[in-house]
């Protein structure tokens, strides 16, 4: 380790210890690792060179001098490192504790970068333990999730890729819970959103192995990867789901299946099916939520897509209108162009 990371680890670590992103200086005088690194004022010190570079920040507070990480997405990832090399090898419940006890700015962020770490490793019991416990740690999971769907594939033959994602499917779901499938869908999303078209489908297709037809939120995930499956295999998979019983209350999960289900069939053109779904859908919307909720609006709109498809113009105005009666009341006159 060079002298910029060890003072770089060890500030992080000390931040960790006493729980803020922010230290004294003269504290660090007294310490054994780093002490002689922070008193030396020459140029080409650590620490000063670290000031330089912009890495770390000075500032005075309370008539105190204090240092903190410039960037904060640099402390994360060197957070992550320690709390990888303090609890290495350990049970997840510390990981649990850290996110849950500490008010350290960026623990969260910190252990995700950890978790990362495990995954890097290939060992992903401590992320499906946490994915299990819900709360905020749930929210430290994500990025890690996504991670071994498809970091861990990287460089692989198509075959390979496919069985390493089922690999972490089977984990995942092995004894599904809801804080699984929520973990899962928002993994997806982290995955979509980087637009890597490969990793996307062969995720979504995985998929349809795995998940059981137990649950509105599985069906909806279901439904949301039939737009990535071979076109000859979407008519039939939708034909599954649309056999799907479901004996749970309504609610919004069961909102959004209907909806997904609404999509998929308008994209293959099967808009009987499309306005059967999306009029669930709305017809949900309206007993869930207030009446400026946007997915109420959007619901609106989907059977107004449908009957504009059909050619009923008059129809479609009249849901368009509505949904958006319910857009300007949120947004006022001038909306987002993203809510349009």
């Amino acid at each position: 380790m060079t002298s910029n990371h060890l003072l770089l680890y060890r500030l992080a670590e000390l931040m960790l210890n006493h729980d803020q992103h922010i230290l004294n200086v003269d504290m660090l005088f007294e310490d054994e690792q780093i002490g002689d690194f922070v008193k030396n004022i020459q140029i080409d010190s650590p620490f000063q060179q670290n000031l330089a570079d912009g890495v770390l920040t000075e500032i005075v507070e309370n008539e105190e001098l204090r240092v903190s990480f410039t960037v904060e997405g640099y402390f994360h990832y060197v957070l992550g490192e320690v709390i990888y090399k303090q609890n290495e090898n350990k049970g997840p419940e510390i990981l649990k504790q850290i996110i849950e006890k500490k008010s350290l700015k960026g623990a969260t962020a910190g252990v995700e970068q950890c978790l990362i770490r495990d995954v890097e490793k290939d060992e992903l019991s401590r992320l499906i333990w946490l994915i299990d416990q819900g709360g905020k740690a749930l929210d430290a999971c994500i990025v890690p999730l996504a991670h071994a769907l498809t970091q861990k594939s990287a460089g692989a033959k198509s075959n390979e890729k496919f069985l390493i994602v089922e690999r972490v499917l089977a984990e995942l779901l092995f004894d599904p819970t809801d804080f699984d499938l929520c973990a899962l869908e928002k993994a997806i999303e982290c995955i979509e959103q980087t637009q890597n078209f490969e990793n996307i489908k062969l995720v979504n297709t995985a998929l349809n192995g795995k998940l059981n037809q137990n649950s509105p939120k599985s069906l909806t995930l279901l439904a949301k990867s039939v737009k990535y499956i071979d076109s000859n295999l979407k008519a039939d998979q939708l034909k599954i789901l649309d056999a799907a019983e479901i004996n749970l209350s309504a609610n919004e999960d069961l909102q959004s299946f209907y909806s997904e289900l609404g999509s998929q069939y308008k994209i293959i053109g099967d808009y009987s099916k499309s306005l059967k779904y999306f009029e669930k859908s709305l017809e949900l919307a309206q007993r869930l939520f207030p009446e400026d909720h946007l997915t109420k609006a959007i619901a609106y709109s989907n059977v107004g897509s449908v009957w504009s498809e059909l050619g009923d113009y008059d129809s479609a105005l009249k849901y368009y209108s509505t949904s958006l009666e319910i857009r300007i009341t949120i947004f006022g006159n001038f909306l987002p162009s993203k809510v349009l």
